[in-house]
Parts: structure tokens; sequence; C-alpha cells
């Protein structure tokens, strides 16, 4: 039940390839979720391109330069091939905050449909909203309303799809206690951590961070428990570092932007949940707060023309390591 709709918008995409392989023969019907993944990358692209255009108040240079910057992290690039629920997440958070703050929609039949199809794919998304509407709404107050109207429409569905389910088990006398603890908790427990401050520190920086940005150097080496990946070479630390840096002085100078403030709240709300859950995995979890990068990047402005060329000189050589390295490490591996 921590992605309670993902399989129902699933469903008819995988009766399709059943379709396909029982009645039609065909050897490998794979593509069918390859093609809807992809579409769903397309669209968040789609998105975020024009999050990012509107930003930069059409400028070209400043728009593809912040495009680049997102296409060059290691593990949004894994996103044209992970057929995965960080895509459809991505897709939707970028959908909700095109519509819900850039073009200010006030529906609450939008807020119910975005809301349910978000927190649908995965629980904790539903945090993604609060912040949005603690900064678009005119009080706290105002936040909580809102989001407790934008939320009828998943409780209904939510409990509408536990209840069938318990029924199944139930005329099917299966162990209900055994079974709702299987569909409320599962394997959370599994990936909660209990690490120290320095060591939650030490693991968010990289596996977090580092292995997001940038794919490490040789394969997966475990010591033990938690596993540990192998060192970055010491000149790939250059666009890590320079990547964080550039984010920090970006958040800084855009905190007075109401679009800046709610991406980078996103960005600590995801870092508080990876500090206490599947922080060891984290990286794969870059879908649902890379995206705040450019959006903040776009939104820079420096008072000076000579500022503004050194700034977007630093992105570009920034992301032009980081391109050349990903590309060619996620290539090569299916070409080695």
């Amino acid at each position: 039940m921590r992605h309670p709709i993902l399989g129902v918008f699933l469903y008819p995409f995988v009766k399709f390839r059943y379709l396909l392989d029982e009645f039609l023969g065909v050897p490998d019907s794979r593509f069918v979720i390859i093609l809807l993944f992809g579409v769903i990358v397309a669209y968040s692209y789609l998105f975020l391109f024009r999050i990012v255009r509107h930003n930069s108040n059409g400028n070209k240079l400043k728009t593809w330069l912040s495009m680049l910057t997102f296409v060059s992290m290691a593990h949004v690039i894994m996103q044209f091939i992970a057929c995965d629920s960080f895509a459809i997440s991505m897709m939707l958070i970028l959908l909700s905050l095109q519509t819900l703050y850039y073009d200010n929609v006030r529906s609450r039949w939008i807020d119910n449909i975005l809301f349910l199809l978000l927190t649908g794919t995965t629980l904790s998304n539903g945090a993604f909203f609060l912040i949005l509407f603690l900064f678009t709404e005119k009080n706290t107050s105002q936040a909580i309303k809102r989001l407790a109207k934008a939320s009828i429409g998943f409780i209904v569905v939510y409990v509408a799809m536990l209840g069938y389910v318990l029924t199944r088990y139930y005329f099917i006398d299966a162990d209900l206690s055994s079974f709702i603890t299987e569909i409320t908790i599962g394997n959370t427990t599994y990936f909660s951590n209990a690490y120290s401050i320095s060591t939650t520190i030490a693991l968010l920086w990289e596996h977090f961070w580092c292995e997001a940005i940038a794919f490490h150097a040789d394969v997966l080496i475990w010591h033990g428990h938690p596993p540990m990946f192998s060192s970055h070479p010491i000149w790939l630390l250059f666009p890590i570092i320079s990547l964080l840096t550039i984010t920090i002085v970006g958040i800084i100078k855009t905190k007075a932007i109401t679009a800046s403030r709610i991406v980078s709240c996103w960005l600590l709300y995801c870092i508080a949940v990876s500090s206490f859950y599947g922080l060891i995995e984290s990286y794969i979890a870059c879908a649902h707060w890379a995206f705040t990068i450019p959006i903040v990047l776009s939104l820079v402005k420096w008072r000076t023309v000579k500022m503004q060329r050194l700034w977007m000189l630093t992105i570009g050589i920034t992301v032009g390591i980081l391109l050349i390295h990903n590309i060619s490490t996620f290539v090569g591996f299916f070409t080695d």
C-alpha cells in the first residue's frame, strides 16, 4: 500500500502484454512497458523545460544550460531505462508544480486528481503537496484546509482498495492480522536506518549526492553492513563538489523567490526522508529531487554581465565534465 494505485495504473499495460504474449505470440512484449516509461520521462522533460524557460524569461542559453544540468546527472540518465515508480513521481511532481504554482490553477477537482495520482504512486509524495500549499496559500491554516480537501479523492480510493483486498482475503480464510501488517508495514523496517549522525552524513554525501550525480568508477564493493561504494576518482570530485556549491549558492541567491523556496524545501524533505529510510539506496530516488537544481539555477540573476557570464561558464564546465563521464560510463556498460 506504499504505492497504492501504481498497480491500477500499470494494470492495462500488463494485460496488453498478456494479450500480445498469449494470443498474438509476440516473442518479447517488454517494449510495451519500455515505451510507456519513455513517454513518462519525455513528459517530465517537457514540464521541466516549460518551468525553466519561464524562470529564464525565455533566455535560450540559460534554459538549455539548466536542462543540460538535469540531464548530466547519473541517475537522471538511469531514468531512461529504469521502469520504476520514481519516473512516474517525477513527472507528476513537475506537472503539479506547473499546474498549481506556475499556472495558478485553483480547482478542487484538479487538486484531487493530482493528489490522487501523485500520492497514489508513492504515499510519501503527499508531503510535496503540503509544502507547495504552505507557500502558495495565505497562511498555514488555509494550506492545511486545501490539503485536506485535495486528499478526499485519494482517501476514498485508498479505503475502497483496502476494503476490496481485505474482503478477498477474508473469503479465502487468510490470516488477516499478518496480511494487514504486510500491506501497511511490509519491508519498511528493513530499509529504515539507525545510523549515528556522523555515519548518516557520510552516507548522505556518498549515496544520496555523489552516486546520484556521477557514476562511481568501479563496481559495487560490499564491506559488510552497510554496503559502501568504491571511492570516486579524485578528479571527479571537482564537478560533484562544484554542482553542490552552485546549488547552495543558487538557493541562497534566490531565497526570496517563492518557486525557489518550494523546490528547496522539497530537496530538504528528500534529504530528511533518505536520512531515515533507504539511505544505502538513496541514489535511486534521485528523480524525486534532481529537478530542483535546474529550477533553482534558472531563477538566479546577477547584477553584472561579468558575474552572469562567470556563473554560466562555471555551470557549463561542471555540466560538460559530468556529461562526458556519465554518458560514457552509461554507454560503456552496454557495450563492454
